[in-house]
């Protein structure tokens, strides 16, 4: 039976657009800065090779994460275990930070410090974390200076000046004796600075402020608006496999920024935690979606559960709150629907006739406006309006952005996996591709972008990360052939 892997997939297929932001019989124009039509690889405003020489974790691919300082200042930029931070205007290295034991899966730069505990002399404080196969990893919180750089310093170990000395110490014995050649030697010399690196990074993780478990997926927002709260996942190993005592199973833990030692303990989900978010208007409230068939609304201040939405014998995977925090969206199994946090009750649900939603939608965004959803539905972006006052017939949907594939088996690795608003107005689009083009839609001026990797070209890694420097007006995306790059959205 044939297959399809991915590397085939990103030397086959020939990226094919059916529809670019069209929305109530109009299509979006050409941005003038885009000259009329996509841009490629090559023809962004800058660009900068990532550091790649960071060994992965075991069993792990590459990976890289991203975030933008709050200023716009600084780029903290994971490359597997390390994270490296950069100035923004000239992209030098201020601070290298070393500590995680596996890949970086997110990083977050905290809005606001002023009720953190922190050193004397943060500036920025950022949150990180890894995982691998397991529930096994470590968030890290880091702190910096003004300058950019880290206020927790450890000294490395001299890797290989000691595995030079260890060697020293037994090469002749090995040679004379059990006459081991030079390969035989080089063999055991690696061995040592592989044990070495696994100390140091353990020898480093021990001085910084650090809690076992990891951040929650899908558009999860872990850290409270008003810089009060943070929240993390422990346990998330799904329990498909078998189940649990109850003290071992999936929870919700919330942290206070102003007592890194006090915590909440949130009990209830029976199987994975896949998105958890704070509302933006009240911090001490958190909604989440399970595999366990739930969605919940709790307590951040005793852990009490207020709501409990049960879909049946199904996965449930994503959500967002409403910007004024009146309601919140819950997408599970064939269920992408809108309940109030007043009542508890069901407000709408997605669905119209003729409309063919994906079982799973995983990846959405409301506006900051208040006014739009958008959702990626497979190789399509739904953009649902559903308190849109200005139309005499509220509850809206259309689909705004579609792809396709001439190739069948080339569909299951076009869908659209980023979905995020830009801009604190919510009226920059940016939707991100199973194949790593960007589309960009400023729906205000109804004017397109297009970012796009050049038709053949192989990628290293798998991402869909952006952020946008709104001072700047650029939009930089990390890309997978470890290249950073800026557009201009001007």
């Amino acid at each position: 039976m044939p297959s399809m892997s991915r590397a085939r997939f990103l030397k086959e297929y020939v990226l094919k657009v059916e529809k670019e932001f069209e929305l109530d019989g109009e299509t979006a124009e050409w941005a003038p800065s885009s000259s009329g039509g996509p841009l490629e690889w090559g023809q962004e405003q800058s660009s900068m090779d990532i550091v790649k020489s960071d060994k992965s974790a075991e069993r792990q691919v590459s990976s890289t994460a991203m975030a933008l300082s709050p200023d716009d200042k600084y780029l903290a930029i994971a490359s597997n275990s390390a994270i490296r931070i950069y100035t923004v205007d000239k992209k030098e290295i201020r601070a290298e930070l070393i500590g995680h034991q596996s890949n970086v899966s997110k990083v977050f730069f905290v809005e606001d410090i002023s009720k953190a505990e922190t050193p004397n002399d943060t500036q920025y404080m950022i949150l990180s974390d890894s995982k691998i196969y397991s529930d096994k990893g470590d968030i890290i919180a880091w702190y910096l200076d003004s300058d950019g750089k880290s206020l927790t310093r450890t000294m490395p170990f001299a890797i290989e000046a000691l595995a030079d000395k260890s060697m020293s110490a037994i090469s002749e014995d090995l040679t004379s004796h059990h006459e081991l050649d030079t390969d035989a030697l080089a063999e055991i010399r690696k061995g040592f600075v592989d044990t070495l690196v696994k100390s140091d990074m353990k020898n480093r993780l021990q001085s910084l402020t650090h809690w076992k478990g990891h951040f929650p997926s899908f558009g999860s927002k872990p850290l409270s608006a008003d810089g009060e709260r943070w929240l993390q996942v422990l346990n998330n190993e799904s329990t498909q496999s078998g189940p649990r005592r109850p003290a071992l199973l999936p929870t919700i833990v919330v942290r206070h920024f102003d007592n890194i030692n006090s915590a909440t303990y949130l009990h209830g989900h029976e199987d994975a935690i896949m998105w958890a978010s704070f509302s933006p208007t009240n911090s001490e409230l958190l909604a989440t979606a399970s595999w366990d068939g739930t969605f919940r609304i709790w307590s951040a201040l005793d852990g009490r559960e207020n709501l409990k939405i049960t879909q049946g014998d199904v996965q449930d995977w994503s959500g967002d709150f409403s910007p004024d925090g009146r309601h919140v969206l819950f997408a599970g199994t064939d269920c992408v629907k809108i309940y109030s946090i007043d009542t508890g009750d069901q407000v709408l649900k997605l669905g119209r006739d003729g409309l063919k939603t994906e079982a799973w939608i995983r990846y959405l965004s409301w506006s900051p406006a208040g006014d739009a959803i958008a959702l990626g539905n497979g190789m399509g972006v739904l953009l649902w309006r559903p308190f849109d006052k200005k139309y005499a017939k509220w509850d809206r949907v259309d689909e705004i952005l579609k792809l396709g594939a001439e190739e069948p088996m080339h569909k299951g690795f076009v869908s659209f996996n980023g979905i995020r608003w830009l801009d604190r107005k919510g009226q920059l689009l940016a939707a991100a591709d199973g194949e790593n083009s960007f589309f960009v839609w400023d729906r205000e001026r109804n004017l397109k972008w297009r970012f796009q990797r050049p038709m053949g070209k192989e990628l290293e890694l798998f991402s869909d990360d952006c952020v946008y420097d709104e001072k700047r007006k650029v939009l930089i995306t990390l890309d997978g052939d470890w290249k950073l790059r800026e557009w201009n959205l001007e």
